[in-house]
């Protein structure tokens, strides 16, 4: 009876270790495309906020200055140099 009890503790030990190990892969696996996703969304930003400025003939933002913007913020930039382009009558 003990050595069932032991067993079955045991594997019930194993199991909860195969289930941790497998979500903690999960999770580093969604931790890099949600880092990916994120990458891929300033770039694309970075590449419209750039083209906006280019239409407005201003320089390129400089990459540092890219950095100091979280995404809500290259949002707003890029909406504001959208208004700038529609208060000069551009249609984007």
């Amino acid at each position: 009876m003990y050595d069932a009890r032991e067993k079955f503790l045991k594997d019930q030990q194993w199991a909860l270790n195969i289930a941790r190990d497998e979500g903690e892969a999960r999770g580093r696996q969604l931790g890099i495309l949600e880092g990916e996703a994120r990458a891929n969304t300033r770039m694309y930003l970075k590449g419209r906020i750039n083209l906006l400025r280019q239409i407005l003939k201003l320089p390129n933002m400089p990459d540092d200055e890219f950095g100091r913007h979280d995404e809500a913020g290259l949002k707003q930039l890029e909406a504001e140099l959208q208004e700038q382009l529609r208060s000069r009558g551009t249609v984007i």
